[in-house]
This record gives C-alpha cells, structure tokens and sequence, in this order.
C-alpha cells in the first residue's frame, strides 16, 4: 500500500514561529506522581534512573551530557551561545548552571553537540551513546524494550529544567536517510523530509488501548517544545542515549487494528527521533574540536523548592 506524502509538523522550539501553540508531552495515563520528576517522589516512573543530565537552556531548548563539558541537543532547536544551560539533581535540592561556549552539527543531520566553557558539575550524570549503526528497525536489537521519552511539563512556555515530564514508548519503524520513505502497520508511507531534517530516524507510534500493539501504561507522543529532548533505551539501571527529538508525524495512516472483513486503515501520530548511533564518526569528529575547559565551578546549591511550588500552579494538558 503506498500513501500520499506525509507533511510532518516541526516539533518547532518554544518562542518560534508556528501554527499552533506550544504543547506538553502528552503521556497516557498522566499524573504528576508517576510522570512528573520533581517534586522527587517514589512513584515516579524514573525513580531508579539518574536524570540529572537531562539539562534546560534559559529559551527551554534540551541539553543531554553526555562528555566532561558537552552535551547532545537537536540542530533545529538548540541551546544558545553564551547562554544559560542548568542541571539538577533527581532530589531537586542542587542545581548547576553552566554557560554554553558554542556547538557543531553533526553532518548534515538534525543532531547537534553543543559545549559549556566550564567542566559539568561531576553530580551531573553523563549517558552512554549508542554505537549500534543502523538500517533498518532490526538492526536498532530494541526488539519490545520500552523507551523513555522526555518532555515539557508546560503548556505555551519556555520550560525549565523543573518542567521535565517523563513518558515511554516502543521503537516501531526506521526510516533510513536518503530513502524517503519508513513502514506502517500493513504498508509503506513516503515521507517528505524537510531540509536540515534528513537524517536516519526512531519512529514511534502513538498507539491506543486496543491496538493490535497496545499503548503503553505511559504511551507517550512529543509535542512542540519537546525538540532536542532525548530519547533513552535501558541497559541495567543506566540509561542508553538513542538520539534527540526532531518531527512529530500527525495522522499516519495504517492497518493499526485488524478486523475480519473490510479492514479501514486507523490514523496515529508518531514521534520522531534523529539517531545517533548512525553518526559516531561524525560526533567523534565534533568532540575533537570542542575547546578545554576550565575548572569545575562550586554547586551553587540553589534549591528548587520554589520551582516545585510554580509547578503545582501548572497544569499539563
């Protein structure tokens, strides 16, 4: 079955021009509990990770440490120079600020590494990269694993580090650059990728209850803002950076539920994520021109009490 080319949405930065507003993460199941990192609590889906590398730029863009002084954001959505990038500790009760020198994208792809001009605080955590290369969903080896998604708490504003929704999904197609097009429950769809966009990419599927694969408890879908957030898979209790998001796909037909007898096609949305695993040479190459730092800066100990408060008078959507 082939479809008509796909139009994706832009996962389009907060402050940028777009078509709709800003939205949240949206995760099924939502409650601030189990998805919502701070205030720290038991529940919360992310309670045995570290996600204190999971960092926020003062225009709410996504920074993911992943070196002594650099992180991984999405090119199209980026921290920017001389900018404000801050991490905190899962217990919310530490902050580290750090000021962005600068950044290189990654080839021609929509990943990007950008670089702090003083070494990341060592309460930071930094993620392992992925160096499985790919072509195709099968060569990923994620077969069923559940992924995690991170996202923005706030509707229609920069977020900060303190807005940090977490979400999981499943790794269900691949679309390979250069090929234009990925597989669909029962077909094929051609995806027009935007310039600067073009690049070897995770989709995830925003599958429903009742699907022949059923949402997840968490089912989760970005939303604008979310761009340059990662994507993680799990390899013990560490998390594993599969790559940054960079286009929502609204409304991709396909044979999500089969019926005996006539069988419509269903309409979901997906996720998609730039992955890294297909450019190490290109990121080993950005990581050799990143600058020496200086020394490591002391903890400035800013407590996010306050921030939490702001949070309760927030409601995601």
């Amino acid at each position: 079955m082939k479809t008509p080319a796909l139009n994706p949405a832009f996962l389009i930065a907060v402050g940028s021009l777009s078509l709709s507003p800003a939205q949240a993460l949206t995760v099924n199941n939502f409650s601030e509990a189990t998805n919502q990192r701070f205030p720290d609590n038991s529940n919360f889906i992310g309670d045995s990770f570290d996600l204190s590398g999971v960092g926020r730029a003062e225009n709410g863009t996504w920074a993911t440490a992943i070196g002594d002084n650099y992180f991984l954001s999405a090119n199209h959505s980026r921290p920017a120079t001389n900018s404000i990038v801050t991490f905190s500790t899962d217990d919310g009760n530490s902050s580290f600020s750090h000021t962005v020198g600068g950044g290189f994208r990654l080839g021609t792809t929509d990943l990007w590494l950008g670089y702090t001009t003083t070494v990341i605080a060592p309460a930071v955590a930094r993620y392992a990269v992925t160096t499985q290369d790919a072509d195709s969903l099968s060569d990923l080896g994620l077969g069923s694993d559940t992924l995690y998604l991170s996202g923005d708490q706030v509707a229609g504003a920069a977020g900060t580090v303190a807005d940090h929704v977490l979400g999981t999904n499943q790794a269900e197609s691949f679309y390979e650059e250069g090929s234009g097009a990925f597989e669909s429950p029962g077909g094929t769809l051609t995806l027009d990728v935007p310039s600067g966009f073009e690049n070897d990419m995770i989709i995830l599927f925003n599958n429903l209850t009742g699907d022949d694969n059923p949402a997840l408890l968490h089912e989760s879908v970005v939303q604008g803002g979310d761009s340059g957030s990662p994507l993680f898979s799990v390899s013990g209790n560490d998390l594993i950076i599969l790559g940054t998001a960079s286009l929502l796909l609204n409304d991709l037909p396909g044979n999500f539920v089969n019926t005996r007898g006539p069988d419509p096609l269903e309409t979901r949305d997906a996720s998609t994520y730039s992955y890294i695993g297909s450019y190490q040479s290109e990121l080993a190459a950005a990581i050799a021109l990143v600058p020496a730092a200086t020394a490591i800066p002391e903890p400035s100990s800013v407590t996010l009490a306050f921030l939490a408060l702001a949070l309760g008078m927030r409601r995601k959507r």
